[in-house]
């Protein structure tokens, strides 16, 4: 792989459990960066041999390329944790393999990090399979807060497709791996310890979102039990108190929708979305409202493991009409 001895400007790792096809269009994009010169690509790989299907041209231009085996991967999370403590830039980003960056991306976050003192730059989300309404409602929910026209200093941040200061996120050291998966408490951490979150609005990324209905059940209710069952952890509820959040468990997608409501949608924004997005929202914050409740009641089980699952390998969680137009880029 290449190298370079000069201090490249900016690092970005990406993960494939398996092999380069899994991230091939997310490469492509990142050799389409207005800065390509200038970015460390940072490949995690169950091996040095798992990213041989790759062609010459496709890792050239870079500053340089490294190959960074992992072993068998199960968390792409936690595994891209080993890029980003290798990063020798001032700023790192891990980008998932679903996720398409346009050409300013990079040169957005580094200089979001140039002007300011930020511990974490979010990107603005787009929809990479906008015809789909269970594909809006799973961007919606995950990631809202991080659509147009959010920009500027924010109080909170998604914890993926970001990059950081690397100074601040490698001191975390062997903790890190842990931290950066779902419930790691990462960026509550930071945020706890006085650090900044900046959304910069030039750093465009279309995401790839669970379009079918199967997996929109799976990944809201899986997603509502993670956090319900956090919350009562956290907040060190009683049985009662477990009980009683329990039993108003129907009102959560009634609460949530107002709130998501007038949140997302208020002063006129995204009102295009409305007839296309309503009903299949509602539908999915009573899966994520039955997911709460299993996880007031009964902890969260096994659902970080499945959870996981929904970064390993998108195309399986698309409809058939999104599954034929990612066939040639998500596998």
């Amino acid at each position: 792989m290449s190298a370079s001895s000069s201090q490249p400007g900016f690092s970005v790792v990406v993960v494939t459990p398996e092999r380069f096809r899994n991230i091939r269009q997310t490469v492509r994009h990142l050799r389409a960066q207005t800065v390509r010169e200038q970015i460390e690509l940072l490949i995690v790989a169950p091996t040095q041999e798992a990213v041989s299907d790759h062609e010459p041209h496709e890792l050239a231009g870079f500053h340089s390329v490294r190959i960074l085996p992992d072993g068998p991967i199960d968390n792409v999370d936690a595994a891209a944790s080993v890029g980003i403590l290798a990063a020798r830039a001032t700023a790192v980003a891990s980008i998932e393999d679903h996720a398409f960056p346009d050409a300013l991306w990079a040169e957005a976050h580094m200089q979001a990090h140039a002007e300011g003192d930020w511990a974490v730059v979010g990107s603005l989300m787009k929809n990479a399979n906008p015809d789909n309404p269970l594909s809006w409602t799973n961007l919606l929910i995950a990631y809202g807060f991080s659509m147009e026209p959010a920009q500027g200093e924010q109080a909170t941040i998604a914890g993926h497709n970001v990059s950081y200061n690397a100074a601040v996120v490698q001191a975390y050291g062997e903790r890190l791996p842990t931290m950066l998966t779902r419930g790691g408490g990462l960026i509550e951490d930071l945020k706890a310890n006085g650090h900044r979150f900046y959304l910069a609005s030039e750093a465009r990324i279309y995401h790839v979102n669970p379009s079918s209905l199967a997996s929109t059940a799976d990944l809201r209710f899986s997603a509502g039990r993670l956090y319900g069952a956090n919350r009562a952890k956290e907040e060190g509820w009683n049985g009662m108190k477990r009980a009683l959040y329990t039993a108003g468990g129907p009102l959560i997608p009634l609460v949530r929708f107002k709130r998501l409501r007038e949140e997302l949608f208020g002063h006129g924004t995204r009102q295009h979305l409305v007839p296309k997005v309503f009903p299949a929202l509602l539908l999915g914050l009573v899966f994520d409202g039955l997911g709460q409740m299993a996880g007031y009641a009964l902890g969260p089980g096994e659902v970080e493991k499945k959870l996981s699952n929904f970064e390993m390998d998108r195309y399986q969680h698309l409809d058939t009409k999104d599954q034929d137009t990612f066939a040639d880029v998500l596998r």
